[in-house]
């Protein structure tokens, strides 16, 4: 799935190009996208409308039309290519699931290469955010130093998996929890329980500047600063952070986590005996 700065930049996309222009009519190509709405239904519901405002929470853009209709646009692996605005039907449109039809002739394609992305009709974002149980954004003002440290200090999952739970802080997945650990220096199997209160202050910072920088890259990872791990994110490949060891590769509850085993220190291991 798509992480917080591939979505944001979807949503700045939107709202440079998307916004304030009445739709002709809607294409669903795959009922598969849809949840818990027929495609036709929804084709006719936003027939006339038009799309008027968005929201990002986490990983989830939410875009709202001007009659109130709200949908919950989840994007797949295509991330911030996932839509694509144009003056023309677009020749390929092998993964293109949904496409809106403007009055002036644009065309709003909505992609998934694999089936991962999804639209749900929802009545508040909100109210969506809060009966799903959704942390808070991990851009937000409210998401201070003392905060992170509160929702990460009590989890018993290892840092990887406490970093990517979205009930804990949304909008962080597989491959900026590893570069917010990089830059903190934090092997991915650490116990956040364990973790001084120095290292928290430490990993809120990262958290904010490497999610910041990447929206301000537009989340290309080709455009990723040189002593990121993300350029260099497969085992074997040399340390982005300068020393002479190489990325190692592991799992941690079920996800493949690249580290540095020289720049992000081991978790102590308790001695059974």
């Amino acid at each position: 799935m798509a992480e917080l700065p591939e979505v944001e930049v979807v949503k700045q996309y939107l709202d440079a190009t998307s916004l304030h222009q009445k739709i002709a009519g809607v294409e669903v190509s795959d009922e598969r996208i849809m949840k818990g709405m027929d495609g036709r239904k929804f084709s006719a519901l936003l027939k006339g409308d038009s799309l008027e405002k968005t929201l990002r929470h986490g990983n989830l853009l939410f875009v709202g039309t001007g009659q109130g209709l709200w949908m919950a646009w989840r994007l797949g692996a295509a991330g911030a290519g996932a839509v694509r605005y144009s003056g023309k039907t677009r020749k390929n449109r092998e993964f293109e699931r949904m496409a809106i039809q403007f009055s002036n002739g644009s065309r709003l394609s909505y992609n998934s290469t694999r089936m991962a992305g999804q639209i749900e009709k929802v009545h508040d974002p909100w109210r969506y955010i809060r009966e799903n149980g959704l942390g808070p954004d991990a851009l937000s003002p409210e998401l201070t130093p003392e905060r992170t440290r509160e929702l990460l200090a009590g989890k018993r999952a290892r840092a990887k998996a406490a970093l990517m739970n979205q009930k804990v802080i949304a909008g962080i997945g597989n491959a900026y929890s590893d570069e917010i650990l990089f830059q903190a220096g934090i092997h991915p199997e650490t116990d956040f329980q364990a973790l001084p209160e120095s290292g928290f202050g430490q990993l809120h910072d990262r958290m904010k500047g490497v999610l910041t920088k990447a929206v301000a890259l537009r989340a290309d990872p080709a455009r990723m600063p040189a002593g990121w791990l993300i350029p260099h994110r497969e085992a074997g490949a040399v340390c982005p952070g300068g020393c002479p060891d190489r990325i190692e590769r592991t799992q941690v509850s079920g996800k493949s986590a690249y580290f540095c085993p020289s720049c992000q220190v081991p978790p102590t291991r308790e001695d059974p005996t």
